[in-house]
């Protein structure tokens, strides 16, 4: 039986991993667009512009996307009801973060005030980025990988089609980009609208979906928000807009790390035994084994050549960054190690202590970030966030494996 469940998860891992590998077929050549054409300056202020914006999206969702997935995976909720729910919430949700992501963009003093006009137009894109998001999960966690990963090919594809578009006509500009993305969200949401016959069983209730889901996991989910974007509030306080835009560049260079850790992460979701506590310690030291592998790869290239790729790939403006490849490569590592355990923390049924680790740790990035950030600038907010995903990686691996860890 063992040996079976290994198998199943080996090919679900091998056919999300080429899912993943290609939408970076995809992404990666619309990012050196992306980047030739704004340039350091420019690309920054896309990030700032979408700061306000993205992070109330986020903080918006109030995690429903995971707490439906962990719903679905445990059998506490069918994948039918959980969209119903979905269209729900997002009418209400709707109502509460667009005008409060307006007033944020309006008041947010290190956007430009000719630009907040921008980020005031992008906040209506909510309800497209909830839909969507929520029901990738749905599909993930009803086993439909490929339902998923075909959203996904949708919103990379459609990026990279119209960014190009752009890129020809020479017309690629930080309002084009908001347009862009915008378009892309709806593709991807009317794709999987599409398919959703495919995954939606099981029995809905009649009742009035309950808001006591969203309430329950707010709080926390609030905090690792503003943790999440730690690194570009902290940039965007603390360092110039080139500074910013070349580390939201690199950053996006490292999308192979993310990309496997991401594969990893969906093939084990619906077909590892989450209540068996050795499976799961083996899926962890082999994902960290893996990524370990590939930071230490970038970073070797990165020293020996960073210079000279980021001026071929991204432009003149970028190559003197190159300083930042391998302690960008470190927070990736990081990151995806503390987001590999703290989800295992979840799908194994811990919730109480995921939440109480995701209350926790993305305000100590938060803190972190800043106040490394206000001391030592820029170096100072990268030994920050690299510092928060260790400690993020030990509390999670203490709750799940330490002495004192119960059986889940």
């Amino acid at each position: 039986m063992r040996k079976l469940a290994s198998s199943d998860m080996r090919r679900a891992f091998w056919r999300s991993i080429s899912w993943e590998f290609f939408l970076a077929a995809l992404t990666v050549p619309a990012s050196i667009l992306l980047n030739r054409s704004l340039g350091a300056e420019g690309r920054g202020l896309l990030t700032l512009v979408q700061l306000v914006p993205t992070t109330i999206f986020t903080l918006g969702t109030c995690q429903w996307d995971r707490l439906a997935k962990g719903a679905i995976t445990s059998g506490q909720m069918t994948s039918a009801e959980a969209w119903r729910r979905t269209k729900y919430y997002a009418v209400i949700l709707s109502a509460v973060f667009i005008p409060v992501s307006i007033v944020g963009s309006l008041f947010y003093e290190a956007v430009p005030l000719e630009s907040r006009w921008l980020s005031v137009l992008y906040s209506f894109n909510f309800p497209l980025y909830f839909l969507k998001g929520s029901l990738g999960a749905i599909f993930l966690a009803a086993g439909s990988i490929t339902g998923q990963y075909r959203m996904n090919v949708g919103y990379q594809g459609g990026y990279l089609v119209l960014l190009t578009l752009y890129f020809l006509t020479g017309t690629i500009s930080v309002e084009g980009m908001l347009v862009i993305y915008v378009l892309i969200y709806a593709l991807s949401y009317w794709i999987g609208l599409a398919m959703k016959k495919e995954i939606l069983r099981g029995a809905v209730e009649t009742t009035k979906p309950t808001l006591s889901p969203l309430r329950k996991g707010f709080i926390p989910f609030a905090l690792e928000t503003l943790g999440g974007r730690a690194d570009d509030w902290a940039f965007s306080f603390f360092a110039d807009l080139a500074t910013l835009g070349s580390y939201a560049a690199i950053t996006a260079l490292m999308m192979p790390m993310n990309l496997i850790s991401n594969a990893m992460l969906n093939a084990a979701t619906a077909k590892l035994n989450w209540s068996d506590r050795a499976a799961v310690l083996r899926y962890l030291v082999k994902s960290i084994l893996i990524l370990l592998g590939f930071t230490v790869l970038v970073s070797v290239l990165g020293l020996a050549f960073g210079k000279s790729t980021l001026y071929f790939v991204l432009g003149k403006s970028f190559a003197d960054a190159a300083w930042m490849i391998p302690w960008v490569a470190g927070i990736v590592l990081a990151n995806a190690a503390g987001f590999q355990f703290h989800i295992a923390l979840q799908l194994s049924g811990r919730e109480k202590e995921y939440l109480v680790i995701q209350a926790a740790t993305p305000a100590a990035r938060l803190v972190l970030a800043l106040a490394c950030g206000a001391m030592f600038g820029s170096m100072g907010i990268v030994i920050g966030l690299i510092a928060n995903g260790i400690i993020r990686t030990a509390l999670c691996a203490g709750v799940m494996f330490g002495k004192g860890a119960r059986a889940s």
